[in-house]
């Protein structure tokens, strides 16, 4: 059980996390969660809707920090020495000869993200699209040519730690979560319906795959911040949350965060912290100087600032907090309080009055993308946009000013949110918040002018479908109707 307090008994003003607050809803930064505790309780839980407390959500790369406590875990039971050569335990994967690099390559190697590849393997060579990507996950990592000697460099490479995910389940016995439940996430109340997506062959995503709540990843990164309250191992972890690789702007990231230091699948930060990180502005940051725990859930796609956004308005919670309580100013404190219950991710509202009402449809030339046509119907606070490709036909409700909720028209299992508005004369944008395993973004502009309509999708990312992107131009065949 959680225990809770008021910010003000930790050290911490209401003030400062309003103007935290503030300063992301400023910017339209699309965050969706934000959890701070302090001396072991819990004195701020925020959700954007339409994310709420129940709702999983994809956490990315702090995936990998969750496959190095695994790892540590079994080098406590003796089933593995961070010293061995990860080709022994993959015979099966690899090429006849195997490259010296791969051959020389440790486990440790690549919990500091020092392998002999430069890129992702399953990646490599393939486009964007999810589903463009090679089918062996695990074996690309074995047959693909490596170009550098393992242990020199630090270059991000997911596949070696989806890699070590399938290790875990090949020496424990167990699938991915089912091994970390019984070590530690059962002890402190992990929901049991979080998960972790699996690559084409079946094998769990150890490098970006978990779903899981944001109070279930507080109660982690807690738990990490304790140094494993022995369910994980302290020696282990002390050694995973140091910097251990050098990272750089040109390799590990543009910003200072980034530059600090990179452990086993942890990140080191400013502020003397360490982190779970994942793309999109998924954070579990442990501050063991000020004795504070943040978390904070997102997805930053399609703002390139936005991470970067979230970062500094914590650093500003952080740097706010006292050495011990501080006076409760009742104003503000009722003031996050009704703050609290009224926040949303951006939305989209009219500003200027519909230039098109009823329903339209405009055909488009022949393209590449197979997008025949787009139809409109236009409601008083509301719209549906409807896209006829060859082969399927997708269509999204959405409001003015407030949110829809419906089912991804391309994984119906993948939920989305939606709102609309008039944001220019003559232009109509229409705003998509994908929540599920496919969390993205998709933005689709459209431009009236007389009987032609220009239309710019824009699709934000790392999704299993190729719809949604490009700029077309088509001519009415329905208008007013």
């Amino acid at each position: 059980m959680i225990e809770r307090a008021r910010p003000e008994d930790a050290g911490i003003t209401s003030a400062s996390i309003l103007e935290a607050i503030d300063e992301i809803d400023r910017k339209r930064v699309p965050i969706h969660s934000l959890l701070v505790m302090r001396h072991g309780r819990l004195v701020t839980e925020a959700y954007w809707a339409p994310w709420n407390r129940e709702r999983l959500h994809r956490l990315y790369s702090i995936t990998k920090s969750l496959t190095a406590i695994a790892i540590g875990c079994l080098e406590e039971e003796g089933k593995l020495s961070l010293s061995d050569h990860i080709i022994d335990y993959f015979p099966e994967y690899c090429p006849d000869p195997v490259h010296p690099y791969i051959s020389a390559m440790t486990i440790r190697d690549m919990l500091m993200m020092r392998t002999c590849h430069s890129a992702t393997t399953y990646k490599t060579g393939c486009g964007k699209c999810v589903a463009s990507w090679k089918k062996e996950w695990v074996k690309s990592f074995f047959d693909t040519e490596p170009d550098h000697a393992p242990g020199s460099l630090f270059i991000y490479d997911t596949s070696s730690s989806h890699v070590l995910a399938y290790l875990i389940e090949k020496l424990s016995g167990m699938d991915f979560m089912s091994y970390l439940r019984v070590k530690f996430m059962d002890r402190i109340g992990v929901s049991d319906d979080s998960y972790i997506t699996k690559d084409p062959e079946g094998r769990p995503c150890g490098g970006s795959g978990v779903m899981m709540r944001p109070i279930d990843l507080m109660k982690i990164i807690s738990l990490v911040h304790e140094k494993g309250h022995g369910l994980i191992p302290e020696a282990f972890l002390d050694t995973a949350l140091s910097s251990l690789s050098a990272t750089d702007p040109g390799l590990g990231g543009e910003g200072a965060d980034e530059r600090a230091g990179y452990g086993y699948f942890f990140w080191r930060m400013s502020h003397n912290a360490s982190a779970m990180y994942g793309m999109g502005g998924q954070y579990a940051i442990s501050v063991p100087d000020k004795d504070m725990v943040i978390v904070t859930t997102a997805d930053t796609q399609p703002l390139k600032e936005g991470t970067e956004i979230i970062r500094h308005a914590v650093w500003k919670i952080v740097e706010s907090a006292a050495d011990c309580p501080v006076v409760t100013d009742d104003e503000k404190a009722q003031e996050l309080s009704a703050r609290l219950s009224s926040l949303s991710v951006p939305l989209l509202k009219s500003v200027h009055e519909p230039l098109r009402t009823g329903r339209h449809r405009y055909e488009f030339r022949d393209n590449s993308s197979g997008l025949e046509s787009i139809s409109y119907s236009f409601a008083e606070d509301s719209a549906e946009v409807t896209l006829k490709y060859r082969d399927a036909e997708y269509s999204f409700k959405a409001y003015d000013g407030r949110l829809s909720e419906g089912d991804f028209p391309v994984h119906r299992s993948s939920p989305y949110n939606a709102s609309c508005g008039w944001l220019s004369d003559g232009t109509f944008s229409l705003l998509v918040y994908l929540s599920g395993e496919e969390l993205g973004t998709i933005r689709i502009q459209s431009a009236f002018d007389g009987d032609y309509v220009t239309v710019l999708m824009s699709l934000y990312g790392e999704v299993s479908f190729t719809e949604f992107e490009g700029v077309f131009t088509g001519r009415a065949v329905l208008s007013g109707a």
